[in-house]
């Protein structure tokens, strides 16, 4: 073999071997992201839980259902906080859950809300499967 031979030879590998790189980095990254995705939909599923739950307690005026609904909004609240970065849509509906803390017999707000959120798990599970 030639020495050009060898240079070019070993180019071709370095090539080679960053190509591979590079497609690990992507599979790397491409299932980050749809971890990053699963797992905001999984806390949408749970807000969606909650909020469904709260709207059906909070027409009612037993102090067990107040006290369930109470403990339902400090949970929805807690779930509203740590949002994971993939859901930042949902931000978006942080002043909906605000304003149904303060009325949580408002069925119609509950269920805008809800729409709302339908929306966004639609979203979510059309980013998963693209």
């Amino acid at each position: 073999m030639t020495a050009m031979t060898l240079a070019l030879a070993g180019t071709l590998s370095t090539l080679l071997a960053l190509i591979l790189l590079q497609q690990a980095s992507a599979r790397r990254q491409r299932r980050q992201r749809q971890q990053a995705l699963q797992h905001a939909l999984v806390h949408s599923l749970e807000l969606l839980q909650r909020l469904q739950k709260h709207r059906g307690l909070g027409g009612q005026n037993s102090s067990d259902a107040r006290n369930q609904c109470r403990n339902l909004a400090l949970e929805l609240d807690s779930l509203w906080r740590s949002l994971p970065r993939a859901a930042g849509e949902l931000t978006e509906l942080q002043p909906a859950w605000q304003a149904l803390q303060q009325h949580a017999g408002d069925f119609d707000g509950h269920c805008r809300l809800i729409e709302r959120l339908l929306t966004l798990i639609q979203l979510f599970e059309l980013r998963l499967s693209g």
